[in-house]
């Protein structure tokens, strides 16, 4: 588990690499984020989404527009893949450990 002090570090590579609109390091950092044992739903809120929030703000203060907005969506989305991705084979290994043994 990831230190509260590291937990503000991950949160923030999400955040800034969504409105920079970077997919490689919003997978990174969405990895690390999971490696480290950051709570999933954190990341994705504290991190993914409020760096969306921001970005609406700059779409607001006309510093970004539609194509910015298109791009940092795409590295939402990437980071949310990596999350799925972790969450599916969470979700496999629960199940084989549910079947009875035969």
């Amino acid at each position: 588990m990831a230190s509260e002090e590291r937990n503000k570090e991950i949160l923030k590579g999400l955040h800034d690499a969504v409105i920079a609109y970077d997919e490689d390091k919003t997978a990174a950092w969405a990895k690390i984020a999971l490696d480290e044992g950051v709570d999933p739903y954190t990341a994705v809120m504290d991190g993914l989404a409020d760096g969306m929030v921001e970005v609406g703000d700059l779409y607001s203060r006309k510093e970004y527009f539609v194509p910015e907005l298109l791009m940092c969506a795409d590295a939402l989305y990437a980071g949310n893949a990596v999350q799925e991705a972790i969450n599916m084979i969470s979700r496999q290994r629960e199940i084989h450990r549910e079947q009875p043994a035969k």
